[in-house]
């Protein structure tokens, strides 16, 4: 019963609720809307910051560790690995060689440099 009283699932229903009856507010109200909605991220993190104890860091459970773990230690492996089974390589492609710190042969051209490879 407690997640029904919560104040994001209410505003979040009420949203589903106007959007499909195509019941429209008051200007006003929809700049104070908007101005909370563009504020709503931060505000989150910054709950979720002051929610965070100190002491639940510093003696981590099993299922923490085992998250950490795998996403800090078993998926890079598996990506690298992956990617060396299919041939992806380091470096830049040869469309996209512009902002790879080597000019494109059209920069050398009109820099007046040689067009030595």
């Amino acid at each position: 019963m407690k997640i029904i009283t919560n104040p994001l699932i209410i505003s979040s229903a009420l949203g589903i609720l106007f959007n499909l009856t195509g019941i429209e507010l008051y200007e006003p109200v929809m700049t104070a809307v908007d101005m909370l909605a563009s504020a709503s991220l931060g505000l989150g993190l910054i709950l979720v910051g002051a929610g965070l104890k100190i002491a639940d860091a510093l003696n981590p459970s099993i299922p923490v560790l085992f998250a950490v773990v795998l996403k800090l230690i078993v998926m890079p492996v598996f990506m690298v690995g992956g990617s060396a089974l299919l041939g992806i390589r380091g470096g830049c492609p040869a469309r996209h060689r512009r902002g790879c710190g080597r000019p494109d042969r059209h920069e050398r051209l009109s820099s007046g440099q040689a067009d030595g490879g």
